[in-house]
């Protein structure tokens, strides 16, 4: 339900509960004092109103949904791209032997 507060010509200013239907007025209203119809007020009010609303969860019908863009996916968050594989060269080796100093020592080995 929302409430309308129609000004009418007249000065005189009314307020009323509706809920509209496709932003319309679902009935005619007038004024309490001079029976001016205020229907179209009432509609135009309802039609600036409807430019503000946030939208809602679920289309229009008859409305167009865009499109994700390709390769996204729309079931869950997105997914961390996948990082490029390292080259040989930059891979890190664990438990491979340490090569000799040219001293012929190890690099742990205490000098003699």
């Amino acid at each position: 339900m929302i409430e309308l507060k129609v000004y009418c010509d007249c000065g005189q200013k009314y307020k009323f509960d509706v809920e509209p239907v496709h932003n319309q007025m679902p009935f005619t209203v007038a004024c309490p004092i001079c029976q001016r119809d205020g229907t179209e007020k009432a509609n135009a009010m309802l039609q600036q109103m409807a430019v503000f609303k946030p939208m809602a969860a679920e289309p229009a019908p008859g409305s167009v949904m865009p499109t994700p863009f390709e390769g996204a996916s729309t079931a869950g968050p997105p997914k961390a791209p996948l990082a490029p594989p390292a080259s040989a060269s930059a891979r890190i080796r664990i438990h491979l032997p340490v090569p000799p100093t040219p001293d012929g020592r190890h690099r742990n080995q205490p000098a003699r």
